[in-house]
C-alpha cells in the first residue's frame, strides 16, 4: 500500500482562485497584487507570489516571496496586521529592500526594464 499521491496542478497562466478579501488584505492592494496577479501588464504569464507569516520573539514576521523574479521581501510588526502593512508600505513607498531568493537564477530585465 502506498501513501504517495500526486498533487493537483493548475495550467500555467490559469487564474488563481481567490476568496473574498478580509481584514488587513483589504487595506493592502500592493501585497494582494503580488499574491494574485497571474500576468504582467503586457499580458505575459506571471508566477504569483507567496506570503509566509510566523511568530518569533513576541512579534510577527512576514516574508513576501516574489517567485516570478526570484526575490523576497521581509518585514516584522506587532501582529499579523502590522507585519503585512509593513510589507505594503515598503512596496508602495519605494523602500523595499528585496533579497535574492536562495537558488534563484538572476533575472534578466525584459524590454523596458520591468524585471
Amino acid at each position: 500500500m502506498s501513501f504517495l499521491e500526486r498533487a493537483a496542478t493548475s495550467a500555467a497562466g490559469a487564474a488563481a482562485p481567490v476568496g473574498p478579501l478580509a481584514g488587513v488584505l483589504k487595506l493592502c492592494p500592493a501585497v494582494v497584487e503580488y499574491l494574485t496577479a497571474t500576468s504582467w501588464p503586457d499580458g505575459e504569464v506571471r508566477e504569483t507570489a507567496t506570503l509566509l507569516l510566523f511568530a518569533e520573539d513576541g512579534g510577527i514576521k512576514a516574508c513576501l516571496s516574489d517567485r516570478a523574479q526570484g526575490r523576497t521581501l521581509w518585514r516584522a510588526g506587532e501582529g499579523i496586521e502590522g507585519a503585512v502593512k509593513a510589507l505594503e508600505e515598503a512596496i508602495k513607498g519605494g523602500s523595499a529592500d528585496w533579497r535574492r531568493s536562495r537558488g534563484a537564477k538572476p533575472v534578466v530585465p525584459a524590454k523596458g526594464g520591468r524585471r
